[in-house]
């Protein structure tokens, strides 16, 4: 629409003053080119930019400028993609493990009373590798009680690291200047003790990484669970046997008086024979 003396002209004389300056069908209307053409009128233009009219709008989809339509919707939906990626938060890059060392299983099968170990690895870090590391995980200490740690910093230095019943936190940062980690690794190493029966979790609540690009993500947790039960009893052959000793040497007493009375006898039998 157009304005002039406080009326709004129609779309019609806004498609005429389009054919006065030759610029094709009359889609958008920029208001300098407008001032050009007809100083008396001002196109409105509510966002400061440019308006269309109805009749223009109605030829912007006219099927020759269908493939240019299409074009700008799909760049306006990538557009809103990347907001909505860049609304989220950091990207989950590689995984953040808790596992067995030996085995490697996320499953850990312990009896009450006994030690155990857990290992905290990084997988899959991509180029150009991690130049810091914090991570967070949590236990019962109710079912699981904290014994030690070893740290495997892989030249990183210690920059927090916080034990509190139920939780560990530690964060590790590459030594000036930053060189970024890849590979596969343990970071810390746990020894833990079983209290009491039961199953419970080892769990990652929290992680984050830097690239050495100074890209910021976070790790896919794994976690791990751990089955508690009752100790098998076990039987003591030491004692049991300073128990028994008694009972063995008189046992093995009258298997020998058996030996020897056997032998005599088989002897004055074979001497009877011979006589005979």
């Amino acid at each position: 629409m157009t304005e002039s003396s406080g009326r709004f002209t129609s779309s019609a004389s806004v498609h005429s003053i389009c054919r006065r300056f030759k610029s094709g069908p009359p889609c958008l209307l920029n208001k300098h080119y407008a001032t050009f053409i007809a100083p008396q009128k001002r196109i409105i233009d509510l966002e400061g930019r440019c308006c269309a009219t109805a009749l223009g709008l109605r030829q912007m989809v006219h099927m020759e400028n269908l493939p240019v339509v299409s074009v700008l919707a799909l760049l306006s939906l990538a557009i809103a993609s990347c907001s909505v990626t860049l609304a989220g938060g950091a990207p989950v890059l590689g995984t953040l493990s808790v596992e067995d060392p030996t085995t490697h299983l996320h499953t850990i099968d312990v009896a009450v009373g006994s030690t155990f170990k857990v290992e905290v690895w990084t997988r899959g870090v991509p180029k150009p590798g991690v130049v810091l590391l914090h991570f967070r995980i949590n236990w019962n200490p109710q079912l699981i009680g904290f014994v030690s740690r070893d740290i495997n910093d892989h030249g990183f230095g210690v920059v927090t690291e916080v034990i509190d019943s139920g939780k560990y936190d530690g964060e590790f940062v590459s030594p000036f200047p930053h060189s970024g980690f890849t590979n596969d690794a343990s970071w810390v190493t746990f020894a833990f003790r079983c209290l009491g029966e039961g199953s419970s979790g080892i769990t990652v609540t929290y992680s984050h990484g830097s690239l050495s690009n100074d890209h910021e993500f976070s790790f896919s947790p794994e976690d791990a669970t751990v089955e508690q039960h009752t100790a098998q009893p076990q039987v003591d052959l030491t004692h049991n046997i300073a128990t028994l000793w008694p009972w063995l040497a008189v046992a093995g007493v009258v298997a020998c008086a058996a030996v020897v009375v056997v032998v005599a006898r088989n002897r004055r039998g074979q001497g009877t024979v011979e006589q005979t």
